[in-house]
């Protein structure tokens, strides 16, 4: 799924011919300066593997990515929960707070409920239509060199 994504396609493309592309390592000011992230970053990769709260990112991601709808279904509820007792606690609770909250509450039990997958969201017609609407619109078609550009501008005038 990430191979297919836009993002993964353009950072692993193929550079125009027309680039020119400047290997930042190579610099005398900003090469050292990689370097040492670099060192640095690697180091801390692998504390992060081995600590305890890796482990526990790892797993948590893993859940998360089992069970979506349900872990934050229940994140909601519990936080409708706590919103509810902190207003009665405070006695800012207005009828239609505790009515909101209620509705939340109920909602979000409804979803612990719900047992499907990122997999199978991500693949569902949903998902498929809320890509749609949030994906940017294909960039017009340039001309590919500037002979192409200059031949368009000419025949522009000569319309004119």
């Amino acid at each position: 799924m990430c191979r297919a994504s836009w993002l993964y396609r353009w950072l692993t493309a193929e550079p125009d011919p027309e680039v020119v592309v400047i290997d930042l390592r190579e610099t005398r000011i900003v090469g050292p300066i990689i370097a040492v992230l670099d060192i640095v970053l690697g180091l801390l990769a692998d504390g992060w593997r081995q600590a305890r709260s890796g482990r526990l990112f790892v797993r948590a991601t893993a859940a998360l990515r089992a069970r979506p709808i349900q872990i934050a279904s229940g994140v909601a509820l519990v936080a409708a929960v706590a919103n509810l007792c902190i207003a009665v606690a405070l006695t800012t609770a207005t009828t239609s707070a505790i009515g909101g909250t209620l509705i939340v509450a109920a909602l979000a039990l409804a979803g612990t409920r719900v047992t499907v997958s990122w997999e199978t969201l991500a693949d569902s017609r949903s998902a498929a239509v809320v890509i749609a609407l949030l994906e940017p619109p294909e960039p017009p078609e340039a001309p590919r060199d500037t002979a192409d550009r200059n031949a368009g501008i000419e025949a522009e005038r000569r319309e004119e």
